[in-house]
């Protein structure tokens, strides 16, 4: 699950020191990866250009009614009925395609961060991230190779570790947010090609696994605190999504009050 599952594999026995910002070498099982300061500052932006503003602002629903902007996102199945079935959003993915999508991740990383990339690189190559990605899915109902499914996938992630909810959130609650993402993404030229779809929901799959790997280290160090804040600042310039301001329920996400 999101929570209990947490990467049982032992892939994740040390990232790094929280107390710099700079990677340094880790513990037993030699994984190196970001501190929760790294992990917030290298994903500020998708590195892939293709995210369609205007799908982001149906999630967050900036525009419409007055109820819509007070909910801050769409909570109903029937505002968007074409195209919000799992298969509309599913891909087929190679071995081989998934190696160039973390390959360009971490090329992107390397502009600015290269030790970090570099350290980064070495890991991946010892550790599918796509298996990972799959065990922290286990129980939520949601399916590897599907792009509605990994922004659900993260987004619910990025609440928790925002909320400090150490809990598995349940399966209603999850499909809420997955009716959230698929109501945005329905009818859109973005979602409508299957190369935009696989390249964005690969990406997400390892910020998804980055995002953990930090919040689990933060708990670790006792950063738990400073890594939220790092994380809802990331959701808003990412997302527009203020994660300490919502609730996570069957319809998805709200906002408080």
């Amino acid at each position: 699950m999101l929570y209990k599952n947490a990467l049982q594999s032992k892939i994740l026995c040390a990232v790094v020191a929280v107390a710099t910002l700079a990677p340094v070498t880790s513990h037993a099982q030699d994984w190196i990866g970001p501190t929760p300061m790294d992990y917030a500052n290298m994903n500020m932006n998708f590195a892939n250009t293709l995210i369609n503003n205007a799908m982001i602002e149906r999630m967050t629903r900036r525009g419409g009614s007055s109820s819509a902007r007070r909910s801050g996102v769409t909570t109903t199945e029937t505002e968007s009925k074409v195209g919000t079935s799992p298969a509309s959003f599913s891909y087929t993915v190679t071995p081989a395609q998934r190696t160039d999508y973390r390959n360009a991740y971490l090329a992107n990383l390397a502009k600015s961060q290269p030790t970090l990339a570099a350290s980064l690189r070495t890991q991946f190559q010892k550790h599918d991230y796509s298996t990972i990605y799959n065990g922290l899915l286990t129980g939520t109902g949601l399916t590897s190779n599907n792009l509605a499914d990994a922004f659900t996938a993260y987004t619910v992630l990025g609440w928790m570790v925002v909320n400090g909810h150490t809990s598995d959130p349940s399966p209603t609650s999850v499909a809420g947010v997955r009716r959230q993402w698929a109501n945005a993404l329905a009818n859109t030229d973005f979602a409508a090609n299957e190369d935009s779809r696989r390249r964005t929901a690969e990406e997400l799959k390892i910020k998804m696994v980055l995002l953990h790997a930090g919040w689990k280290e933060a708990k670790k160090t006792k950063q738990s605190a400073a890594y939220a804040n790092a994380v809802d600042r990331l959701f808003q310039s990412q997302l527009k999504l203020k994660m300490q301001s919502m609730t996570l329920g069957a319809s998805g996400l709200k906002i408080r009050g």
